[in-house]
């Protein structure tokens, strides 16, 4: 009967070291799982991010700069070729009939479809910028420029050449501000 109750005993003491390891055993599986399964999840949220900065300045920030310094060099291009210190442009000065037909030749020619690629990009992508109040609103206001035009280049079509210049001025901080932000987005992604 002792020998009986040993066997019990290390029958007993058999299965509940091997449920004691299965146990064990699952528990560190389940442990590990979780821990990989967190650290690949936390590499898929930086690799989101970094995909999303990407996208943000390749489909809006990038392009719009592009445009706005194209803008900004056809422009100085116009002002030096014309040597326009503050005449054609400014519309208190009275200024030939000659020079008001080249800014609208150069206007129609060359400024159009820049203005159009501008509008395009902040209209469809505007979504993909920083929410800044200050940007915003400067996106406002160059829409708000290039609307003005296209009422401007309409009477023009329709022939009346009265106004040359819209009223809404181009925003000129507006270029800083896409700067500032690309720089942010691109430490952002390599931070």
């Amino acid at each position: 009967m002792k020998k009986d109750n040993c066997s019990y005993k290390i029958l007993m003491f058999s299965i509940l070291s091997i449920i004691l390891t299965t146990l064990v055993h699952f528990s560190a599986q389940y442990f590990y799982d979780k821990h990989l399964s967190e650290k690949e999840n936390k590499k898929l949220l930086k690799q989101q991010k970094i995909d999303y900065i990407d996208k943000q300045l390749t489909e809006f920030y990038v392009p719009l700069n592009i445009q706005l310094h194209r803008s900004k060099r056809l422009f100085l291009d116009f002002k030096t070729k014309h040597k326009d210190k503050d005449g054609i442009l400014d519309i208190n000065q009275s200024i030939s009939k000659l020079e008001r037909a080249e800014w609208r030749l150069y206007l129609l020619s060359v400024f159009k479809s820049t203005h159009t690629r501008m509008e395009d990009l902040v209209i469809t992508k505007r979504y993909l910028s920083i929410k800044s109040s200050e940007l915003d609103n400067k996106l406002n206001i160059l829409v708000q420029h290039i609307n003005e035009y296209k009422v401007i280049f309409k009477r023009w079509g329709d022939g009346n050449t009265s106004k040359d210049i819209s009223p809404v001025h181009f925003p000129d901080t507006i270029r800083d501000l896409i700067q500032r932000d690309i720089k942010k987005l691109e430490f952002k992604k390599n931070s």
